[in-house]
């Protein structure tokens, strides 16, 4: 391990590639936070994906490890700039059980507090700029606040698993339209398939997934084979896809995330989009599984779909470090890119939406 920063008692370590596997995969399991995007491998697996460099770094007093996170990064105007890989919900901090091993509540505040501030202040000092999707469990972010790191409230649906299923009345409607047409529902694991999905939702959007098709498919078949990844589909009664999506899950732990999703764009008006949603919560709950996060409801066009299905609408935070001037810069001129782009994107969705109508 290479120590990279102290504050008082404390000390933080850059892992080193060979005890990764024998130290970081079971902290992360242990932890309240154990989530796929914080395994190592995803961890190795996305950065090949990115062709970036990944860091994971563990906060320690002696021997004992107490709270971690990882960093994507490349070099960039002669400093390590961090970055957020595309189709990645949450990279977040990893905290200790034994954190809240305290009689008094105050304590255990106080415990997540200074290991929260120790990791703001070292991931200053050692990057150009970084940012985390810290996931829902993690409510208190005033150390990070405190350290001068922006903050972003951000949104998702979790669906608990443990009670009955509650959607609502359309959603209901949509679901029992795409049972009547005998739809198939396939947990087979067939990428070609899904890919088909995937490009009618993009042609639909003007959007991207972030990855060529060659790099998502070795991405999504490490994830796979690993045991992590799985997929179900929704098929008319010829065979075709109609809607996929893929879950992500590590073994042992309680939450399965829903993680990248396509639906073809002749049959929107089937109800299999919320089908498909209905049969995936049973196969869940089949499967063991307490919470379902389905990772993200920003966009209002999806927030409205997801909260369908009934679960419980859940805050977290996004923090972001100070840049430093080049980094300001460059993030800048990048954010009035993606302006531009949105503009031509949504002129572009107006166009083809003006042909529909007039056809």
């Amino acid at each position: 391990m290479e120590l990279v920063y102290s504050m008082a008692d404390l000390r933080i370590f850059r892992l080193t590639p060979a005890s990764d596997q024998q130290g970081w995969q079971p902290f992360v399991l242990n932890s309240r936070q154990a989530n796929p995007f914080s395994a190592p491998v995803w961890l190795r697996a996305i950065s090949e994906a990115c062709c970036c460099e990944v860091d994971i770094l563990v906060v320690a007093r002696g021997e004992e490890w107490l709270g971690g996170i990882h960093v994507f990064w490349n070099n960039r105007f002669g400093k390590m700039a961090g970055l957020f890989p595309p189709q990645t919900p949450y990279g977040t901090v990893i905290y200790s059980p034994s954190l809240s091993t305290a009689v008094y509540p105050s304590k255990i505040t106080s415990n997540h507090l200074e290991i929260s501030r120790v990791l703001a202040e070292a991931l200053k000092h050692r990057y150009s700029s970084v940012t985390h999707k810290h996931l829902p469990s993690i409510e208190d972010i005033r150390a990070w606040q405190w350290s001068g790191w922006n903050i972003i409230p951000n949104y998702t649906y979790i669906v608990d698993l443990t009670s009955s299923c509650r959607p609502s009345s359309s959603f209901k409607k949509h679901y029992a339209k795409c049972e009547k047409s005998e739809c198939q529902l396939s947990f087979s694991w067939d990428l070609k398939l899904f890919w088909s999905t995937v490009e009618s939702m993009l042609r639909r959007q003007a959007t991207q997934i972030g990855f060529s098709k060659e790099t998502f498919f070795v991405l999504a078949e490490t994830l796979h084979t690993s045991g992590m990844a799985w997929m179900a589909t929704a098929l008319n009664k010829e065979g075709l896809p109609l809607a996929s999506r893929i879950e992500l899950s590590l073994d042992g732990t309680e939450t399965v995330f829903d993680w990248v999703a396509g639906s073809s764009s002749d049959h929107l008006s089937s109800g299999v989009n919320s089908w498909l949603l209905m049969k995936l919560r049973d196969e869940c709950q089949r499967r063991g599984y307490k919470h379902w996060n389905l990772c993200g409801a920003n966009v209002e066009s999806v927030a409205a779909f997801k909260s369908g299905i009934g679960g419980q609408l859940t805050h977290a935070f996004t923090v972001s470090s100070p840049r430093s001037i080049p980094e300001s810069i460059y993030q800048s001129l990048r954010s009035s890119a993606a302006q531009v782009k949105w503009k031509v994107v949504s002129e572009m969705k107006m166009r083809r939406k003006n042909v529909s109508s007039d056809r």
